[in-house]
């Protein structure tokens, strides 16, 4: 029994594994960063070629930063930790050696890091809501949110600068009243944060077809027509005239069309065109974050602390 003990001690204490299991957590972390976790399967369908969306489902690669492959490495990376930690006070402290905490408060920092974010990846809840002007949002049953104005500002060159929306905040929670939210500045709101994460423009078209008889196409939506079938893509001004934007679905040359008000398309006539802008807020609350910032600054004073105490050495 102790030597199958002594063989587990000498396994987890080794460096090799910790190396070992750093760069292959940093793998998943790449593959997880390139891959968006968490997605509807149409949405790998849609942004990838048919072959690799295949592989990317089969493999699991859309949720590989909650899977066993995931879990089991940073398991075993915290049990390395901790050997390595106890291992390493049990045997200066039995030898009077100086007294150097720095690599220690670094090792406990990083087992407080894969903890806090196991409690992430379990604990974590996301809503999402898509408002238009004058649309709510019940974020709990503390609060409820109601979308005021939404601006959109760009830069010179009409690149994206921010988006803002300003929401009027109800309920019987402690946070009441007018609030902005934007880009990387969130709104704190009970125990998450509401994200300022999207801003899209929401096309219609309608169509008057022979007889008087209206119809009403999304943006996305199919039309067939004599010549073929053709994609309603949305609505743009062009030459200061708002047009409604049709594709040829099929075909090699896609080619794209243009027609405004009162234009004849084949036996239907374009009556009106509306654009909505819709903005898109994300409700976050994250139990595992207190535990990662707690190790960041852990980490931070750890490395600061070793490296005093090594010119302080130095200097002795």
């Amino acid at each position: 029994m102790r030597h199958i003990v002594r063989i587990l001690y000498r396994f987890f204490r080794s460096t090799k594994l910790a190396l070992i299991l750093i760069i292959y957590g940093a793998s998943i972390s790449i593959v997880g960063t390139l891959i968006p976790q968490g997605q509807h399967i149409s949405y790998y369908v849609n942004n990838y070629t048919a072959a690799v969306s295949r592989l990317i489902t089969f493999t699991g690669a859309d949720r590989i930063t909650a899977s066993l492959w995931a879990i089991i490495p940073a398991l075993l990376f915290l049990v390395n930790l901790l050997v390595c930690t106890v291992s390493r006070l049990y045997t200066r402290i039995s030898h009077g050696a100086k007294k150097r905490f720095g690599p220690d408060i670094l090792h406990l920092s990083l087992i407080l890091l894969i903890i806090g974010s196991a409690v992430s990846v379990a604990g974590r809840s996301e809503m999402v809501w898509y408002l238009e002007t004058g649309g709510s949002a019940e974020i709990s049953s503390d609060y409820t949110i109601q979308l005021n104005n939404l601006e959109f500002l760009t830069y010179e060159d009409g690149r994206t600068k921010d988006w803002i929306s300003t929401v009027e905040i109800t309920g019987t929670g402690k946070k009441t009243g007018i609030c902005s939210i934007e880009v990387n500045k969130p709104l704190k709101l009970g125990k998450g944060k509401l994200y300022q994460f999207d801003y899209r423009l929401i096309h219609s078209v309608t169509l008057i077809a022979e007889g008087g008889i209206s119809v009403q196409l999304d943006q996305g939506s199919l039309i067939s027509l004599d010549s073929g079938i053709y994609q309603y893509v949305g609505n743009e001004l062009v030459s200061g005239i708002e047009t409604a934007q049709f594709r040829e679905y099929r075909g090699i040359s896609k080619q794209l069309y243009a027609f405004g008000r009162g234009d004849d398309i084949e036996r239907f006539t374009v009556d009106n065109m509306i654009t909505k802008e819709q903005t898109g807020l994300k409700y976050a609350e994250d139990p595992g974050a207190v535990m990662v910032f707690t190790a960041l600054f852990l980490f931070a004073a750890a490395m600061a602390l070793t490296i005093y105490q090594k010119m302080k050495d130095r200097k002795i």
